[in-house]
């Protein structure tokens, strides 16, 4: 799924458009723009995290019957799996920004206006790309799809849907 970066860089070139019109308007991937998007929506995450904790703790939810009880796995095994997650999340999360919202996005927006059309369109895309998942696994990514589409054109770049992806 990284792959898919270079893949859409590559597609872009064929066409003669300058590549870098592919992660934003200036032509480039704005660095200190995807610092920035990342700060908020990591900020945003522990707040939501905190929030659902202490939520936990004041009115617990009520064990399903037969569930066991999430239990930390200790270092040896969190560490290792973290890491790999840190490393290849944002090469993957990536891969699908440029593919989806960089060049579908941009390529169905330069055929059918309104903005929604390809809005929609892309967000089914993205969510049938992560099947088979339940009824509400396919909802929360055509949603999220709708988020990363929408902050790509409100943003003109790729850089705050890149930010949320990986967060």
């Amino acid at each position: 799924i990284a792959s898919l970066t270079v893949a859409a860089l590559i597609a872009a070139r064929s066409t003669g458009r300058p590549v870098g019109l592919l992660s934003s308007v200036l032509g480039r991937l704005r660095w200190r723009w995807l610092a920035e998007c990342a700060a908020i929506f990591f900020l945003s995450m522990v707040v939501w995290f905190g929030a659902s904790t202490l939520i936990e703790l004041v009115a617990p939810t009520p064990a399903t019957p037969g569930a066991r009880e999430d239990v930390w796995p200790g270092a040896a095994t969190f560490v290792p799996h973290l890491t790999l997650i840190l490393l290849v999340v944002p090469l993957q999360a990536t891969g699908e920004e440029y593919a989806v919202r960089g060049i579908l996005l941009q390529a169905i927006g330069a055929w059918a206006r309104p903005a929604w059309v390809s809005i929609t369109i892309t967000s089914v895309v993205f969510a049938a790309a992560h099947l088979p998942g339940s009824a509400v696994e396919t909802m929360d990514h055509f949603a999220f799809g709708i988020v990363a589409a929408w902050l790509t054109i409100r943003t003109a770049g790729l850089e705050a849907a890149i930010a949320l992806h990986v967060v």
